[in-house]
């Protein structure tokens, strides 16, 4: 896996607890359904990107 590090607000930090929290799920997982959801359809998985090793 990779890391992605990103800034947010102190009100977003608390809203995506909030959230995170309500629903019985981490920040990391709230956070990667958010990236799915976003990224879904628009996406190729077949890009050379997604395909070729990492070097």
């Amino acid at each position: 896996m990779r890391v992605v590090q990103t800034t947010l607000t102190e009100a977003e930090h608390t809203l995506l607890e909030e959230y995170a929290k309500s629903n019985s799920k981490t920040i990391k997982e709230v956070l990667r359904e958010a990236i799915k959801s976003t990224v879904e359809g628009c996406v190729n998985p077949d890009d050379s990107i997604f395909t070729q090793p990492q070097a």
